[in-house]
């Protein structure tokens, strides 16, 4: 691992126009589109932890790289009744959750209830703190099977004020009485929860089963019936999970905001389609007639692969102190806006810091690094 020189003002303008030259040159590493449909399996997923009393896993602490800002990266909570450690590897291998996990390095909790018995209104609390404790929310996705299901659809409904989806697979009387506008995939669920969770969204029906916000077409609903869980799940990461996620900005940045005190419906905002993308990741490399290494990500819509040189404009965008270089890029809306008008745009890290490939340590607070003597400049 290699670290960034010392980089003045200067410096660091003249390699946005060396790096800018080097945009559609050969890649480091290509990432590909989106993560991976859901793959139909039955085979268990063996990699679940015990963890007071749930079974848990985190693809990126358990070294999965990260391709993508791990503001996207899915943190599942499945409520399927009381598992032990063989039924829950046996349900999350079932909903096909790996391949989302390891793409994107997400993480998935199967949540038993509190009393080992049956889930109740302790469980709801117990929901907020444990989403609470992996941090700001972001892309919480919950799943509720059979008795979960109606766990998700009754007493947790008016709490999904932060989840970025659900997908309910059964379920016998619950109302989602109070719940808030959130995207939904609903399998053999009860009609009153159907229509609470329609209402909820300000949802019109525009093709069978699929409801939709003709304002925010985010808010929407699909409404299935399926035998099979393993494909209804598929179907819910194609149509729900894969499109957005969620995130609290608007009274304080996401990252200070408690989902136990900020309990307004969260904003949605969509996950760009990567797969319209030419995605090249660069970590720590030489640009000609540069002193040093360079860190930058580059986003080229695949339709102007064979555009004429010099015909495209390049948007430069940059982050935050001490923020990831990914985040800036794929949630500031510069992505969506390059498929739209024909844009390349390239992320590039401008702070001397220590970037190992595949990690997620942009996101965490970085050392900076400088020889003994000089001063380290901020592009203003």
């Amino acid at each position: 691992m290699e670290k960034h020189t010392r980089m003045s003002r200067r410096s660091f303008l003249a390699g946005l126009g060396a790096a800018s030259a080097a945009v559609l040159a050969a890649c480091s590493r290509k990432g590909g589109g989106n993560a991976p449909a859901v793959q139909p399996t039955t085979e268990p997923f063996g990699k679940l932890l015990e963890v007071e009393g749930n079974f848990s896993y985190n693809a990126a602490d358990d070294g999965a790289e990260l391709h993508h800002s791990n503001l996207l990266s899915p943190n599942y909570y499945v409520f399927a009744g009381n598992r032990d450690a063989d039924g829950a590897a046996e349900l999350v291998g079932q909903l096909g959750l790996a391949q989302s996990i390891e793409a994107y390095a997400g993480a998935v909790t199967v949540v038993n209830p509190a009393d080992g018995e049956a889930y109740t209104s302790a469980d709801v609390d117990a929901f907020i703190e444990l989403a609470a404790s992996a941090g700001p929310a972001s892309n919480v996705k919950v799943i509720g099977v059979d008795e979960g299901a109606d766990f998700v659809l009754g007493s947790l409904a008016p709490k999904l004020y932060f989840v970025a989806g659900i997908m309910t697979f059964g379920g016998t009387d619950a109302a989602a009485a109070g719940v808030p506008f959130v995207p939904a995939y609903l399998c053999n669920a009860p009609q009153a929860a159907v229509d609470a969770i329609i209402a909820a969204n300000g949802a019109e029906q525009v093709g069978e089963g699929i409801y939709e916000n003709a304002g925010d077409p985010m808010k929407r609903v699909v409404v299935a019936s399926d035998a099979d869980i393993t494909a209804a799940s598929a179907s819910c990461w194609e149509q729900i999970f894969s499109k957005n996620y969620r995130q609290h900005n608007e009274r304080t940045e996401f990252y200070m905001a408690n989902i136990a005190e900020l309990t307004d419906p969260y904003p949605l905002y969509s996950i760009p389609d990567f797969s319209q993308f030419d995605y090249v990741e660069k970590y720590n490399a030489e640009v000609d007639g540069l002193e040093g290494f360079y860190t930058w990500f580059e986003y080229v819509p695949t339709r102007l692969a064979d555009a004429a040189e010099g015909s495209v404009p390049l948007i430069v965008t940059l982050h935050g102190n001490l923020n990831d270089t990914r985040a800036q890029a794929e949630s500031s809306g510069w992505l969506e806006l390059a498929l739209q008008e024909d844009l390349i745009v390239a992320a590039p890290e401008w702070q001397d810091v220590v970037y190992e490939s595949g990690s997620d340590e942009p996101l965490q607070l970085l050392r900076l690094r400088r020889p003994a003597g000089r001063s380290h400049h901020h592009l203003a």
